[in-house]
């Protein structure tokens, strides 16, 4: 522990200072942003900190952005009433009681097994237990998730089964904003959307990503009569650090890996395409056409594994450019929907549109009583 968090340890509470701690200084987005929209649509009287690894220009003028590798980060984390995190990493803060302290994943439990269910390093286990050991609530996206809790994630204190904040967004009106989207993105309006957005891979191996787009558009085409165009969202670990994907771009296969809002290009999109990635259960709440779109399916077992469910959902599987041809010309909507609803019935989705409405009322009921 080092001397900023002792001696900011007595330095009391203010009782309506939020922090939000999105990964490792994420700016505006995922879980948080939604749940500060709320705070800030509803006129609640929170005093909001973000803290960011770098200014960001898009987030409203009600949050205060404090550099995460400054002293003043500690000190804000300090004397918090309500810290909201969303990955597994130690906080910088010696606790205190009157704090209340909340995890929101920035994922839904997904194909790929988590924390304790794989061989971790010692020092990262460490970690994600200690961050465990503080935290207050957990929120949950689906029943299945609450159970990975239980299981995984050494939680031992409330879990709220409420949905994620960012899911709100399917469930409301959102006709100004889907038209503002495609405005920003300078799309037609009468062109469908297909969305790729595929994961990344431990090796960094490329070849993966060999999705021939243009097929696919010509697939959609004859399927449904209608004008197609591709967005390709690539993971943030494919930005940084990994090969990136050879993909041909074109007028109708748009890049958009630097729009900052996923669940903004959801709205927007008739389908999507993915392979391994949780998304693909956030993208189920519209109830549209999800496809997977995984060569190396066996190669992905032994580097990172997968977990059975993920061949038990109603999203067809393709291993290569012919098999995803075919499902899209064979697709059906009425038995999608059937497998949905199954599928449903066993991963139990809790999103209805009101997830950040109860994450605060759960929030304000547990700090009045401190």
């Amino acid at each position: 522990m080092g001397y900023a968090e002792i001696i900011f340890h007595y330095i009391p509470v203010n009782q309506r200072r939020f922090v939000i701690l999105r990964d490792w200084g994420l700016g505006y987005g995922c879980n948080p942003k939604y749940l500060c929209q709320y705070i800030i649509k509803n006129h609640l009287p929170f005093e909001l900190i973000w803290l960011v690894n770098y200014y960001d220009d898009t987030m409203p003028k009600e949050i205060k952005q404090v550099r995460l590798s400054r002293i003043s980060a500690v000190y804000y984390l300090s004397t918090a009433q309500v810290v909201v995190s969303t990955a597994k990493f130690r906080i910088p803060v010696k606790k205190k009681n009157e704090q209340y302290f909340v995890y929101i994943p920035h994922g839904q439990a997904g194909a790929k097994p988590c924390l304790d269910e794989i061989p971790l390093k010692d020092d990262f286990r460490q970690m994600a237990m200690e961050h465990s050991a503080i935290q207050d609530l957990f929120v949950a996206s689906s029943e299945f998730q609450a159970k990975d809790f239980i299981d995984f994630y050494w939680c031992n204190c409330e879990i709220l089964r409420s949905g994620y904040p960012r899911n709100d967004i399917y469930f409301q009106n959102n006709t100004r904003l889907s038209q503002q989207i495609r405005q920003t993105l300078s799309l037609p309006d009468n062109y469908s959307i297909v969305f790729y957005a595929p994961t990344f891979r431990d090796n960094g191996d490329a070849s993966a990503y060999s999705i021939d787009l243009n097929r696919v558009i010509l697939a959609l085409e004859n399927k449904t009569g209608q004008d197609w165009l591709v967005l390709v969202r690539l993971h943030p670990n494919l930005r940084y650090w990994y090969k990136k994907p050879e993909i041909q771009y074109s007028e109708r296969i748009r890049d958009v890996t630097d729009y900052p809002d996923i669940q903004e290009l959801f709205l927007i999109s008739d389908v999507v395409i993915t392979d391994y990635s949780s998304t693909m259960f956030d993208f189920a709440l519209t109830r549209k056409p999800v496809f997977l779109f995984a060569t190396d399916v066996d190669e992905y077992i032994q580097m990172r594994g997968l977990k059975d469910m993920f061949f038990k959902t109603p999203f067809p599987l393709c291993r290569n450019n012919d098999e995803l041809e075919q499902v899209i010309g064979d697709f059906n909507d009425i038995e999608y929907q059937k497998k949905l609803d199954k599928f449903n019935a066993v991963y139990k989705p809790l999103d209805d549109g009101h997830a950040s409405e109860r994450i605060i009322n759960k929030i304000n009921q547990a700090i009045g009583k401190k």
